[in-house]
């Protein structure tokens, strides 16, 4: 058996039932208190892609330009996301 840390980012007082389920960042956002979102890289089948910079990193003048993908909140998607870490 293999075993890896994953950090799962949820918003508060949301149960994943809504209508509209799928995280949709906007310039600027804060995620998970460290990427603040730049611009929008593109979409997948189940996934989209965005740039961010990431404020935890050692140089806070200029720092590090990161991408996030970010899985659609469906059970599938998430299973096939795990395959490609």
């Amino acid at each position: 058996l293999t075993c890896f840390q994953q950090k799962v980012i949820h918003e508060p007082m949301r149960t994943g039932f809504e209508v509209d389920k799928d995280f949709v960042p906007e310039r600027d956002m804060l995620v998970a208190g460290r990427f603040q979102v730049e611009e929008f890289l593109g979409e997948a089948a189940f996934s989209t892609a965005i740039q961010c910079k990431d404020l935890a990193s050692e140089n806070e003048k200029e720092p590090d330009s990161v991408c996030l993908k970010i899985i659609k909140n469906n059970k599938d998607y998430f299973d096939q996301s795990l395959d490609e870490i």
